[in-house]
């Protein structure tokens, strides 16, 4: 009756936006169809569909947006700035810095403590030392630091799927694994290494999947309207 089958069809491919597609700006078009259908309808069950919609329509503009395509392409651009990071500097250790000034002791001892220093040299050289890091990080070897970065490129890789995919809970780990490796083995003095953690600073912040509301409000008050047809003589 006047339209009502129309307006019926829009709310539930409304509904069906939200609940499959979670595309509120589709389902904001739905129902903004239905409710210019709905202009000019007479009777209350028509009037209260129409209030219950532009009820839904306001809960619905409620939704934060997400620019799903800036984001995917923010991450490819942390991609393209992988190959630049700079690995961490290897540090001296104190005991390594003292050793130089010590004069050489003579015969077993001073072979003793020449095999020693020598040691101690190569363990530097495989361990960066960090004021206030009970446990030093190693210093990939260069073969490690291509596996890093491709590991890098992969997490990214996997957060731009999951941002699609709208999957929050992976988007958030990879990230989370990115700011981990590039904390722990890339130089934080280097300005490129800076840049890279400020924008993926404002990733990890970001809601690709807000809670989003229904449109329960129309469809009740769409059966409603509905319900006295289907039992009219």
């Amino acid at each position: 009756v006047w339209q009502l089958a129309e307006v019926a069809t829009l709310v539930r491919m409304a509904s069906l936006a939200l609940n499959v597609f979670a595309d509120v700006p589709q389902a904001m078009g739905f129902l903004g169809q239905a409710d210019k259908a709905l202009i000019g309808a007479e009777g209350r069950d028509l009037v209260l569909l129409r209030a219950a919609i532009v009820s839904d329509l306001a809960l619905l503009a409620q939704v934060p947006s997400v620019d799903r395509i800036g984001l995917y392409l923010s991450l490819g651009q942390l991609m393209r700035a992988v190959p630049d990071l700079p690995l961490r500097r290897v540090m001296l250790a104190p005991k390594q810095i003292s050793q130089s000034t010590q004069p050489l002791v003579p015969g077993f001892w001073g072979w003793a403590q020449q095999a020693w220093d020598t040691l101690w040299v190569r363990l530097v050289g495989l361990v960066d030392f960090r004021r206030g890091e009970s446990v030093p990080k190693p210093v990939p070897t260069a073969q490690a630091a291509q596996d890093l970065r491709q590991n890098l490129l992969l997490s990214l890789s996997t957060a731009q799927s999951a941002l699609l995919r709208l999957e929050q809970p992976i988007f958030d780990e990879e990230l989370r694994k990115v700011d981990t490796w590039v904390g722990d083995y890339f130089d934080p003095t280097a300005a490129a290494h800076q840049a890279f953690l400020a924008d993926l600073g404002q990733l990890k912040i970001e809601i690709i999947q807000p809670e989003l509301p229904t449109v329960e409000a129309s469809i009740a008050a769409l059966a409603q309207v509905q319900t006295p047809q289907a039992v009219s003589p």
